[in-house]
Formats: C-alpha cells, structure tokens, sequence
C-alpha cells in the first residue's frame, strides 16, 4: 500500500468519489493555515472559510486518511472516560460544563450534515451501550441521577428491553442515547473538504508539514513543498512543529479522546 493509498476498510471501499487535491506546489499566502486533514483541522477550515477566512488545509496523505476516516462512526455526547470518573476527579460543575461542550460537538456534527445537504451520511440513531454483566437492581436510579447531574440525555434500560431487542441472554443492563447518531466518518470528512473549497478555501493533499516558524507579526508553516504564510496558524492531528518556538500558536490537537 502506498502511502497515501487509503487503508483497507468498508469505509474506504464505499467512500464518495472525491477529486485528488493538488499538494501544494507554490508560496501561498492565507489567514488561517491549518495542517491535518481530519475532523480537528476539516472543521476548523470549514468554520473559518464560513466567516470569510482565506484558509489554506494541508494534510500528508489523503483527507480523512487517520483516525477520523475509519472509527467507529459513533457521535455522541461524553468523553473516554466515565462520567462519575470526570466527576469525581474534577467536581460536578467542572464535569457539567464539560458534558456540555461535548454535547456542542453533536450539535455541530448534525449541524454540519443539515448544511452540507447530506443526510444520507447519517447511517443510524440512538446507541445502546450494553453490560456483560448484571449492574444491580440501583442500576436504573443510578443512571438516572447521573444523567440528571449533567443535563445529560441518556437513559437506563432493563435486562428485558435490551434481550428483546438484541436477542440474546448474553447481555444484561444498558444505556441508551437516543441523541447520539452513526455516520460514515470518511464521507463526511471528503463532505467536509469539498465544502471548504465551495467556501474558497484550498485544500491540498500529500503536502508534509515540515516546520512552524513566526516571520513578523504572521506565521510561516514550511512543507516539504512551498511556504504558507499566515496570520494564523492551527496544526490539528497527531504532527508537532519542529521548532519549540510556538508561543502564542493554538496547541495541537493529538487525541480523539
């Protein structure tokens, strides 16, 4: 597999056909660059041309070619780590507002999908996370005051519900989010770029961010082709600037977590 080849998956075997953007070849000047092509960068590129930003994307493979273009599709509100862990480790307030900028990240996802005029990406509603082993007979209070404490929407089921809906006594307790959603991660990702370029923004792949560096009052992120200077400039995804120099940058994005 090259390495700008999409790994093998069924979302890269049913993605949309999607152009190949150009890398970048000459000095481009922009507001905002943004280095990565996954939902961190695609979103902020998208928000940024919504305001009349220029905006230059770079990414080294392909759009969506990490994590963002083959996950498990799921949208939710929530984070890796449980609810009560965030609770007790940080206090109720702290969780809450926390809880609640997760739950902003759903609402600009269905957002999203409503301007770019496909609900088609959409795939499924509601997830069910479901327990291998019987949670008790509090289970349901429990999951209801915890819901209650976060302005959370989730709610408990019982044994039964879930066995007559999955079919099998192999799973007791769940929690279901009836405002969590599936979609194809990568569809959405091309939806994404394809979008930034109708905005006049540009989008370039197979471009290697090599470098961060300040020239004056704007930002000069170097690639393994041409300059970009910017005003601005956000790296989101797993690459980190070289030079340590980068006070005053927004820092990198490099967990989904």
């Amino acid at each position: 597999m090259a390495d700008t080849d999409y790994p093998a998956s069924w979302y890269a075997a049913t993605r949309d056909s999607s152009p190949d953007y150009p890398p970048l070849s000459a000095r481009t000047e922009a507001d905002v660059a943004v280095v990565g092509g996954g939902f961190a960068g695609l979103h902020t590129a998208r928000l940024l041309a919504m305001r009349g930003l220029r905006v230059v994307l770079v990414e080294r493979r392909r759009i969506g070619w990490g994590a963002s273009g083959r996950n498990g599709g799921f949208v939710g509100a929530g984070f890796a780590a449980r609810s009560g862990a965030l609770i007790d480790k940080l206090g109720l307030d702290h969780a809450r507002k926390l809880y609640a900028q997760s739950q902003r990240g759903v609402a600009i996802v269905r957002a999203a999908l409503d301007e770019l005029g496909r609900p088609d990406i959409r795939m499924g509603s509601g997830k069910l996370t479901v327990s291998r082993t019987d949670q008790g007979t509090r289970f349901a209070d429990r999951t209801r005051a915890l819901a209650a404490k976060l302005g959370a929407s989730f709610e408990p089921w019982d044994t039964k519900r879930v066995r007559a809906l999955i079919d099998s006594e192999r799973y007791h307790q769940a929690i279901h989010d009836p405002q969590a959603f599936h979609i194809h991660p990568l569809n959405l990702a091309l939806a994404l770029a394809g979008d930034i370029e109708r905005r006049s923004g540009a989008v370039h792949e197979r471009t290697d961010a090599t470098g961060l560096e300040r020239q004056g009052a704007a930002w000069r992120p170097t690639t393994s082709r041409s300059p970009t200077p910017a005003t601005s400039a956000t790296t989101c995804g797993a690459w980190r600037a070289p030079s340590s120099r980068r006070s005053g940058t927004i820092p990198p994005v490099g967990s989904c977590r």
